[in-house]
């Protein structure tokens, strides 16, 4: 594997084990629960960002690049729901003041989350 690859695997981990503490604290703490939106987002688009640089050596130049990978690569179908659902919560929560996440709409981040992982991971094991 490519040591670029392996440098955003490390960091959509890393963004996937903030998400994953963050979660433990939104029953008590509502306000954390934007952030988890937001970091599952960025840790999507790190495990994007991975496959996409092994596969093809791209690295795209900003989220729209990116969206439109995800919408054309076929290796992707079975998540672009989840990484489109990322992608809007994690703009809501950074742009429009009144949005707020319920419990339900973070445990739907990161399982949408865990299936860009599983996918992401599954694909750069076959060689």
């Amino acid at each position: 594997m490519n040591e670029h690859t392996r440098d955003f695997l490390v960091a959509a981990r890393r963004h996937l084990t903030a998400a994953t503490f963050l979660r433990s604290l939104a029953d008590d703490e509502p306000t954390v629960r934007e952030w988890v939106g937001v970091i599952a987002f960025y840790s999507a688009v790190h495990f994007i960002n991975a496959y996409l640089w092994e596969r093809q050596q791209i690295e795209p130049a900003n989220h729209a690049e990116r969206s439109r990978f995800v919408l054309f690569v076929r290796e992707f179908r079975p998540i672009q729901d989840a990484y489109r659902s990322l992608r809007d919560i994690a703009y809501a929560c950074r742009y429009s003041p009144q949005y707020r996440l319920t419990l339900d709409d973070v445990d739907i981040c990161l399982t949408n989350l865990r299936a860009v992982e599983q996918l992401v991971e599954a694909l750069l094991d076959r060689r």
